[in-house]
């Protein structure tokens, strides 16, 4: 009989590991997604600086392109090509301020996803944990009751 309750002790032990081993490998996968999403993060901001890049050198070569042949062809006195000029640079800079928007909304939304991820992570861990208490104490339980055979 007395081999029952330690049979009864070592996989109440076992199972107590194995849940802390679960709860510990549930935080492991919580902190590398979190990590996975900051690398996103980062990788969307430079993505962003690009684009912003890209925009701006995109219109420089377009009013470069227009200098040359708007003002070989018409009179530079003409206020119609500074207003078009003008128009030009009001829409680019609006592109601009929409794609930094854009780029700090993202921005914002990976950084709250990884948070999101920890911290369900961290909650997941610590239920598992907490059972692994409760597994504990009830095997401890269980054991003694058998032992003394109450």
């Amino acid at each position: 009989m007395p081999w029952l309750q330690i049979f009864q002790g070592i996989g109440t032990l076992v199972s107590v590991m194995g849940t802390m081993k679960a709860a510990q490998a549930e935080q492991d996968e919580a902190d590398r997604r979190a990590r996975e999403l900051e690398e996103e993060r980062k990788r969307n901001a430079i993505q962003a600086a690009q684009n912003h890049n890209d925009t701006l050198a995109s219109y420089d070569e377009d009013v470069n392109i227009n200098d040359s042949m708007l003002y070989v062809t018409r009179d530079t006195s003409d206020i119609s090509l500074d207003r078009f000029f003008k128009k030009e640079e009001e829409k680019v800079g609006e592109e601009v301020v929409r794609l930094d928007r854009m780029a700090l909304m993202t921005d914002d939304k990976y950084r709250r996803e990884a948070i999101g991820v920890k911290r369900a992570g961290e909650a997941r861990a610590e239920a598992l944990r907490f059972r692994a208490v409760t597994k504990g104490i009830q095997g401890l339980y269980d054991f003694r009751k058998n032992w003394t055979g109450e």
